[in-house]
């Protein structure tokens, strides 16, 4: 049995007792997405040039809690922070989204079509912070997101607003940021050292690269996929 996050293991070997559960999460293609200068091409078509670029890349659902997504883009542009959110997907709640961005007047917003890999790698290029965004339930934070170790293999300085596996090892790595899913000014708080200490940035982005290198990289979780049917 192979499960995607520690916690969904210790689900299992509850609900079945006795047996071997391997965990092996979501990988990081290292090959595909690498950390690489902005693209003046690029920061033109998203209309970023000069910007802190935020992104949120994946589902917009109700699952992704994404409210207080928008409520962060709210703050920042209250608090008049040079930062650009760039919002990413397809989903149940898109238009919702789209409605509310409009009546708060959230000009530091755009919305980016679903699109495939090499879309994300563009959206990945103009960004500085790739933002794993869940509603608050406990359940969700035993995931293993897509997007989160898309975001790790560009070398971006990551944020989340859950607990879980996922902020112990940003945490442990000192590559990310996480932010309280009930407080829309800590994210404010947080993510202002980073506007102005280009030094601490790179440091946190490069500590990304370097754990999606070392525990999550496909080549490696392929072979340790393999080796369970051949010892």
């Amino acid at each position: 049995i192979v499960a995607l996050s520690p916690a969904i293991r210790s689900a299992i070997e509850i609900k079945s007792p006795g047996k071997t559960v391997h965990v092996i999460p979501n990988m990081a293609d290292i090959e595909f997405y690498k950390p690489e200068e902005k693209d003046a091409r690029l920061e033109e078509k998203f209309s970023v040039k000069g910007k802190f670029v935020v992104s949120y890349i994946g589902a917009l659902g109700v699952a992704n809690g994404l409210d207080y997504f928008l409520e962060c883009v709210n703050k920042s542009r209250k608090a008049e922070l040079p930062i650009h959110f760039l919002l990413c997907g397809d989903g149940a709640l898109r238009d919702r989204l789209k409605r509310n961005a409009d009546h708060l007047m959230l000009h530091n917003l755009s919305f980016v079509d679903f699109t495939n890999r090499d879309g994300v790698k563009e959206v990945l290029n103009v960004t500085d912070a790739s933002f794993t965004c869940y509603k608050n339930l406990p359940i969700l934070e035993t995931g293993s997101p897509n997007k989160f170790f898309d975001g790790l293999a560009a070398g971006k300085l990551i944020i989340i607003n859950f607990g879980g596996w996922i902020k112990k090892e940003i945490e442990g790595a000192r590559c990310g940021i996480y932010v309280d899913p009930q407080n829309p000014d800590d994210f404010v708080n947080k993510i202002r050292p980073f506007l102005s200490d280009q030094n601490s940035l790179d440091q946190y982005q490069k500590a990304s690269r370097s754990l999606a290198e070392k525990n999550f990289s496909r080549e490696m979780l392929s072979a340790k996929f393999t080796s369970l049917f051949l010892s």
